[in-house]
């Protein structure tokens, strides 16, 4: 079963149930050159979010969550808020659910203070999940004027979504999508989809419409 990666991002977005997440996802592009990307998804393993597969209830995604150090900030019955550290540092983590099924985990990290400092965290672990997952299926870094680069104006464009830095990656085989972005507050933001889930709850909505 194919489906297109334009489909699954964009709803997505429109699926997001926190209004932090909502900041996250509102504002971001998506180009022409994903819309054209397929990918094969088959039932096979579940994709991980700290080796916890992105499956099962939110209930118990969460208590794996806690039994690695993470504490439960809120909860209803379709998401969770926590905090704690990944990759070292300290984190939100919003995961995304419907009553049967999580099927989306989203890490923010602090706000920087300075565009050098946003870059150089974005640069660093876009070089890690390069590593990790290979090429990026699409990387988009711009700004909308030339006149925010290197003016010290940087963090102004951000501020007023007048630029975009976002890479997306895949896995080889098809069931989990990694995003990394710069958001308009100056943190860094990690999406991760389990595709298979995923396109389940897709289904679900398009039924409703």
């Amino acid at each position: 079963m194919k489906i297109k990666l334009t489909l699954l991002i964009f709803t997505l977005y429109t699926l997001t149930s926190f209004a932090q997440v909502d900041t996250v996802f509102s504002k971001d592009t998506v180009t022409d050159s994903i819309s054209r990307l397929n990918t094969k998804v088959e039932k096979q393993e579940h994709f991980t979010f700290k080796n916890i597969p992105i499956d099962g209830s939110l209930n118990q995604f969460v208590t794996k969550l806690k039994k690695q150090g993470f504490k439960v900030m809120k909860t209803t019955d379709l998401d969770a808020i926590l905090s704690g550290k990944f990759t070292g540092e300290d984190v939100h983590i919003f995961v995304q659910a419907t009553l049967e099924t999580v099927y989306g985990v989203t890490v923010s990290y602090n706000k920087q203070s300075s565009w050098k400092a946003i870059k150089t965290k974005y640069d660093n672990m876009k070089s890690m999940l390069t590593e990790k997952y290979g090429e990026p299926m699409e990387t988009i870094e711009k700004f909308d004027s030339s006149d925010y680069q290197e003016s010290g104006l940087e963090l102004y464009a951000l501020n007023e979504d007048k630029c975009t830095f976002m890479t997306q990656f895949a896995t080889k085989t098809g069931n989990g999508m990694i995003r990394l972005r710069i958001s308009s507050d100056a943190s860094l933001v990690l999406n991760y989809v389990d595709t298979f889930n995923f396109m389940l709850v897709s289904g679900e909505a398009h039924d409703d419409l």
